[in-house]
């Protein structure tokens, strides 16, 4: 069956746990390549990272050792975080992992004035006819927006975004002012049909401020949550608590 790219769109960035933050940069020795890995875990007793094994494009792990001190950097919905770690152990079985520890020399850098949280929220973008949009992240701020057609839109034009974020069982309906900031054409290589645009928010009022603000709260708790999003994955339907067996204590 054939899908429109919108419902494409829609289903990919929905996948929360395909998404999620939860990768780190890692470059083994100064002037060296910087590689991708997954940060699977955080020991708040110890401290110590764990993270999957860097590895090439072809999947050959990239030779480190217990000792090596590493450059870290991560990026969370505000701050751009640039350390340096050390390798205190190598686990092979049953996936290759690096736990990281004694951090040290930790930098901050604010990319962000305000959290934006991942979303894959429908709405509509007044131009003023109104065009389906997918809001793909969001904050009090603004939102980046997918659209299936390419729109003729320029720096600083005066737009409307209607969105229902929903919380506590109902939606909130708004329709928000706003500018546009950037054009980012098809910005994903995976969704070549979907147009990408920033767009900034103009005079919310208090009342939308805080919806806002609690939706992507709600969203950035859910990102971190990477157990409940894995099980949701392949959950089926939600069961009776009466029906589900009593946990041993």
């Amino acid at each position: 069956m054939n899908r429109s790219p919108m419902t494409h769109l829609a289903r990919a960035y929905g996948e929360l746990h395909r998404r999620a933050r939860f990768e780190l940069q890692l470059c083994p020795a100064e002037g060296a390549k910087w590689f991708t890995v997954t940060m699977l875990g955080v020991s708040r007793v110890s401290g110590h990272l764990i993270v999957s094994a860097p590895q090439t494009p072809d999947r050959a792990l990239i030779a480190v050792s217990r000792g090596n001190t590493l450059s870290c950097s991560w990026a969370n919905s505000a701050y751009l975080f640039k350390f340096r770690a050390t390798i205190t152990n190598l686990a092979f079985e049953p996936t290759p992992l690096v736990y990281l520890g004694r951090i040290q020399g930790v930098r901050r850098q604010t990319v962000r004035a305000e959290s934006r949280a991942l979303t894959a929220l429908s709405a509509a973008l007044h131009t003023p006819s109104a065009q389906p949009a997918l809001i793909t992240d969001l904050s009090t701020l603004g939102a980046r927006i997918g659209t299936a057609t390419a729109l003729t839109l320029k720096a600083g034009q005066p737009l409307k975004l209607t969105l229902r974020p929903r919380m506590l069982g109902r939606d909130f309906e708004m329709t928000l002012r706003c500018t546009l900031v950037s054009s980012l054409a098809a910005a994903d290589a995976l969704h070549p049909h979907v147009q990408f645009y920033g767009l900034k928010f103009q005079n919310i009022s208090n009342e939308n401020r805080l919806i806002l603000h609690a939706y992507v709260q709600e969203r950035l708790a859910l990102e971190g949550d990477f157990l409940s999003q894995l099980l949701l994955s392949d959950a089926g339907p939600v069961e009776s608590t009466q029906k589900m067996p009593k946990l041993k204590t």
